[in-house]
């Protein structure tokens, strides 16, 4: 791949950029096999942000839905994708970035519709939003400069609109009392509040923001944009995943915000899900019918030994009290 100079003198490795949008970064700032060096290294908390809550929970996976593991996940590939596409500014890895972030909203949506429902509720939702991740990939795949640019801000920004409208709506139904839910929903509002702030200022104010001393090595994109969004969405799946497990599922789980917001299993060992229950009730009525004759047996047996050792403790009182009277008779 022929390489481009830049006017720092560095060779970029990956050539003239061909995506559509090259950020406010300089190209090639910092090494020539990074085309935005800094956005780059960042995009890695978007995707420790989405693996870190299946790490920390990884023992109770048992109680966590697939629902959750995939949008976790999802997050994740989303903040590799955008490693490829701050690295290398091409319109292929472009696409690593983008695509993931179409699915990954779908995913949560997926989340939030039917995040009070102990069973799936909406057949339908899950084959709207595939149709929805589908045709708008299709639809921002294609090479065409602004038109691709607007196509996939249309369709990403009016799915979001949609999730945010839930989330907005799912804290404002939360009682008072859920001091620790409200609070992690808050600072990932703030979060995401701040990441919004930041990226539109970024992407409109470059040019003024240049201005400033050594903007390029903490620019806003990179050190506001990748590290507020990651820790918005951190929040606000894990509270999401909360409530779920505590008023939904009604697990006995506790919310912790220290060291980093998480959830507490009590006992360590609780059961999430109704597989063990679900076997036991399955049981046929001749297993059901042996158990109780066994426990019954049992129950008998226990009953005559109390009443043997109480027969024997009371002979064991009247016998000296015989020979006692004998002895003055």
């Amino acid at each position: 791949m022929a390489a481009v100079a830049t006017m720092e003198g560095f060779e970029g490795y990956w050539g003239p950029p061909t995506a559509t949008m090259d950020w406010c970064e300089g190209n090639y700032m910092v090494t020539p096999y990074a085309a935005e060096f800094f956005n780059s290294l960042t995009s890695m908390f978007i995707a420790v942000a989405g693996i870190l809550p299946i790490l920390i929970h990884f023992r109770r996976r048992d109680c966590m839905e697939w629902r959750f593991i995939i949008a976790f996940l999802s997050v994740t590939i989303v903040g590799l994708g955008s490693v490829a596409f701050h690295g290398t500014l091409l319109f292929e890895h472009q696409r690593w970035d983008q695509v993931p972030m179409l699915w990954t909203v779908a995913m949560i949506l997926y989340v939030l519709f039917e995040q009070k429902h102990v069973q799936p509720a909406y057949r339908i939702l899950p084959v709207a939003l595939f149709v929805y991740a589908v045709v708008a990939t299709l639809a921002t795949s294609k090479r065409s400069g602004d038109m691709q640019w607007f196509s996939f801000h249309a369709f990403f920004g009016l799915a979001t609109f949609l999730a945010v409208c839930k989330v907005t709506l799912f804290y404002r139904s939360l009682p008072t009392d859920m001091t620790e839910l409200r609070k992690v929903m808050s600072y990932g509002f703030i979060a995401l509040g701040v990441a919004i702030t930041v990226w539109l200022m970024d992407l409109k104010l470059c040019n003024q923001l240049h201005m400033l001393p050594a903007y390029d090595y903490w620019n806003f994109h990179a050190w506001g944009w990748h590290l507020m969004v990651s820790c918005g969405l951190y929040n606000i799946l894990i509270g999401i995943w909360y409530h779920r497990l505590k008023v939904v599922l009604e697990k006995d789980v506790s919310l912790r915000l220290s060291p980093l917001p998480h959830i507490a299993f009590v006992p360590p060992k609780l059961a999430c899900h109704t597989g063990v229950s679900e076997k036991i009730g399955k049981l046929n009525a001749e297993e059901r019918a042996r158990t109780m004759e066994r426990s019954q047996a049992l129950s008998r047996a226990l009953t005559e030994e109390f009443e043997r050792s109480i027969v024997a403790q009371a002979v064991a009182e009247v016998i000296p009290k015989r020979n006692y009277l004998g002895a003055y008779g």
